[in-house]
């Protein structure tokens, strides 16, 4: 792609009232779309408040400007979009006329909604050498980049780009001196490869309270260079984690229906059909018991669950999928909210201090989706979640109870399986011998 000629652009200044005016009518004309229909307000407020420019003649869009002296060399804005900001605001403090922002619209319906911005993404405004709109582009996420073109002023062309990536593999690892994230960071890696290795083993290590000094990983990781040039982090292919004693391995399959998961060398998958826990905790402050004392009744009574000490305000996830079948006060519990997983399992949280937003009776739920915050509601001596997990209508010991796990490799794709692992076996080995040899030549120097 060509890049445009850089040119003089509106002075800063003068471009923050214009988008505090822009804002300013822009929120007066949504008022009034409430009131009347948008198709009498938008053009009228468009027409009054805009700063002069090339005057319309003859109704022909974009009008003769064929008398006016020419403008700046072609320059171009580029602007970040702000929360709730709009494409009209854009177009409004950028001095852009109703009449094309509805081109625009129409232009891109069907490839992209330009009515529904995101946050903090990127749109850049291009003008030709007489200062009027001729491209607009908007970057939908890191791979796809929406442009609309004028090649002439009654004619409007949109398509999407989508940038061809160059991947490639590497193999990182590491010895474990605190944490896992202090660990990758110290190592001067992105931290989100302790975040997907947190993910990929949450079913089989509890990261808060499992690690130990000198557990061990080794993960390739696959990556890509994106529109700006800088390598970003795509997937974990494999990985290994030695934990306690016990070696752990993952390997990412897509099989040809598009399913992508994780499994064990033997195509089972590695995602139970819970979480192993909640939150990240602190420290278990209470197990499951059929008898303890309670610290505030002064009794003994049964405790089917297990209490996690937390700060107020950590996060709790749901465990697993399902619908939340109670959302309120529950006595001695105080806030709690409960979650049907299937005919079989129930999970319930306990003591929050409030609910996530949207968490209600009958909301469907997501494994990992926070629900609620920890807090001390009820009776509880300080904050903390207590976890209850019901089997069949039973209580259970969380902690200790055989998960269902989620399904395997099927059948017919266990061979094309069987080669992802042999080729991300070969290399994992393949790194781990070149780094022992190079600390064995590195230990005789």
């Amino acid at each position: 792609m060509i890049e445009p000629r850089q040119g003089v652009g509106v002075p800063i200044a003068s471009r923050r009232k214009s988008r505090l005016r822009a804002k300013i009518v822009s929120g007066t004309l949504r008022y009034l779309c409430y009131l009347s229909p948008l198709w009498l307000f938008g053009p009228l407020f468009y027409l009054t408040v805009l700063p002069s420019g090339p005057s319309r003649e003859d109704g022909a869009p974009g009008g003769d400007v064929s008398s006016l002296p020419a403008g700046p060399p072609g320059r171009v804005e580029v602007d970040t979009v702000g929360r709730n900001e709009t494409l009209s605001d854009i177009f409004l403090a950028n001095g852009i006329d109703y009449a094309q922002l509805l081109e625009v619209l129409r232009a891109s319906r069907g490839l992209f909604d330009l009515n529904r911005l995101r946050s903090g993404s990127v749109v850049r405004i291009f003008f030709d050498r007489d200062d009027r709109f001729s491209r607009l582009e908007y970057e939908i996420d890191d791979r796809r980049l929406l442009h609309v073109d004028v090649p002439k002023p009654d004619s409007m062309s949109a398509a999407i780009e989508v940038a061809e990536y160059a991947f490639r593999s590497r193999v990182v690892e590491g010895e474990i001196s605190s944490s896992l994230y202090e660990t990758v960071s110290e190592m001067e890696e992105d931290p989100r490869i302790a975040y997907l290795l947190s993910e990929i083993f949450a079913w089989q290590i509890d990261f808060s309270t499992d690690i130990r000094k000198g557990d061990y990983f080794r993960a390739i990781v696959e990556e890509y260079r994106g529109r700006d040039g800088i390598e970003k982090l795509s997937a974990i292919r494999a990985a290994e984690f030695f934990n306690r004693g016990r070696l752990y391995q993952a390997f990412r399959y897509e099989d040809p229906e598009g399913h992508v998961d994780y499994y064990d060398g033997t195509g089972a998958s590695l995602r139970r059909k819970f979480l192993r826990s909640p939150l990240k905790y602190t420290r278990i402050s209470s197990g499951f018991t059929r008898r303890r004392f309670h610290p505030i009744l002064k009794i003994y009574r049964p405790h089917l669950g297990i209490d996690y000490a937390a700060p107020p305000g950590t996060p709790v996830v749901t465990v697993g999928d399902g619908e939340v079948i109670y959302a309120g006060w529950d006595r001695g519990f105080g806030r709690i909210v409960k979650v049907r997983h299937n005919a079989v399992y129930v999970t319930t949280y306990g003591h929050l201090s409030r609910f996530a937003r949207g968490i209600r009776k009958g909301k469907r739920v997501r494994q990992g989706q926070v629900i609620g915050y920890v807090g001390s509601s009820g009776l509880a001596t300080g904050p903390h979640l207590d976890y209850r997990l019901l089997r069949r209508g039973r209580y259970v010991n969380p902690l200790t109870v055989d998960l269902p796990a989620a399904d395997p490799v099927k059948k017919k794709y266990r061979s094309a399986f069987r080669d992802v692992v042999l080729e991300n076996l070969g290399l994992l080995d393949e790194e781990s011998l070149l780094t022992m040899a190079y600390r064995a030549d590195a230990d005789s120097l």
